[in-house]
């Protein structure tokens, strides 16, 4: 039983251990990584990244042009993104889950797909959130 609990809590602290970082801190095969599931083009930057899981699994970012989210995992392959002047507005959740913050991209033919960012880190949190909104504002065209 001590066993089990000790794998539980060893899973518990790698899968959160990602938390929102900056672009720059990714390295040239997480980007290339990103580029091969189609989610980064190579002429664009990551701002910002956030996962509560492994970097293959599960991510959500924002970049000089767009914002994305993935989840791969097995047989689900999901991979949505949404560029600054497809979007029409933004539904902020804090804390939807215990360790993170929803962010539902609202695109303006009104297709939804929610972004999950760390929620621990509350000046990274805020710093995630002002730049998406700021990108939007300024309607980056892709």
């Amino acid at each position: 039983m001590k066993r089990i609990i000790y794998i539980i809590y060893l899973f518990s602290l790698s899968s959160c251990a990602g938390g929102i970082q900056e672009g720059k801190d990714l390295t040239e095969k997480d980007k290339e990584y990103l580029q091969g599931i189609g989610l980064l083009d190579s002429n664009e930057v990551i701002i910002m990244f956030s996962t509560s899981m492994y970097f293959k699994s599960s991510g959500n970012f924002i970049t000089n042009r767009r914002v994305a989210s993935y989840w791969i995992y097995e047989k689900e392959n999901i991979r949505q993104w949404a560029y600054y002047n497809e979007i029409k507005d933004l539904n902020v959740r804090y804390g939807a889950g215990f360790t993170t913050t929803r962010i539902k991209i609202i695109k303006k033919d009104d297709s939804s797909f929610n972004v999950y960012i760390d929620h621990k880190n509350k000046e990274r949190e805020k710093q995630f959130i002002e730049l998406l909104q700021k990108y939007i504002k300024l309607k980056i065209d892709n």
